[in-house]
């Protein structure tokens, strides 16, 4: 099987568009060398509501930053399927992002609207906008967009990677397993800091006027708990970083 290239990227930017139906919301993929990346900050790509910009320095570099982590446990077919899953799961990911994009644009009532509007706001001043960027990195990790989108991204490969499961067992399972991680990302820290991700993210960016316009909201906490609970199964509230029960939270940890 042969290595995910660039052609391979623009076959699979290109199916996701039209699956999706993103194809009015992307003009142009650039690649670019331009963007800083570093071991502990990667900024892979950039959307800016038309065009996408790939950054091949720092596609690179999360490659190889990421690959040795279970490349021991695979050979042949599942060595080669475990190459193309890295860079193919850091591209759905960006393609998560047009896809938020077009729901903030087409709202629909739907929980994600507010909970991803913060990140595609374009009404703000330069100086309004450097303070949510500063404030963005402090809780990055609780960031719905972010969250979603590596949800996401890993259900769709996980989708894909199903139609050869039974030739490719080891890696079909590392990837279920790396959707729970993410899943559960951002809870555990969330938790001390006396929320769940998408609260303390919205509170820490000065937003907590989108917590409690949200439909389930209640300034009693237990009562929120049980209006959330009614209304969102345990699996929508993880993939949102919604509250979940004190019972739910032991037995998933």
């Amino acid at each position: 099987m042969k290595i995910a290239d660039a052609n391979f990227i623009n076959e699979l930017i290109q199916t996701v568009l039209i699956q999706k139906g993103l194809c009015n919301y992307l003009s142009n993929v650039y690649y670019t060398n331009e963007m800083e990346s570093s071991e502990k900050s990667l900024s892979v790509a950039f959307y800016n509501g038309k065009d996408l910009f790939i950054s091949l320095n720092a596609l690179q570099l999360y490659f190889l930053n990421t690959k040795g982590n279970y490349i021991s446990n695979f050979t042949g077919i599942e060595y080669a399927m475990y190459l193309n899953s890295i860079l193919s799961q850091v591209i759905l990911h960006e393609l998560e992002h047009i896809a938020q994009y077009k729901m903030t644009l087409n709202p629909n009532n739907t929980i994600e609207t507010p909970l991803l509007s913060p990140s595609f706001s374009k009404t703000k001043s330069k100086e309004e906008l450097k303070i949510l960027e500063e404030l963005t990195k402090k809780f990055y990790m609780f960031k719905p967009a972010e969250r979603l989108a590596q949800i996401n991204s890993y259900k769709t490969l996980l989708n894909a990677l199903s139609l050869r499961k039974n030739e490719i067992e080891r890696l079909y399972e590392l990837e279920k397993n790396l959707l729970i991680s993410e899943t559960l990302n951002a809870y555990p820290e969330a938790k001390k800091l006396g929320g769940c991700p998408s609260f303390v993210y919205l509170n820490g960016i000065e937003r907590k006027d989108i917590w409690e316009s949200l439909p389930f909201y209640d300034e009693e906490k237990e009562r929120l708990l049980e209006n959330v609970t009614k209304e969102y199964s345990l699996e929508k509230r993880l993939t949102l970083g919604l509250p979940i029960t004190s019972k739910e939270y032991k037995n998933l940890y």
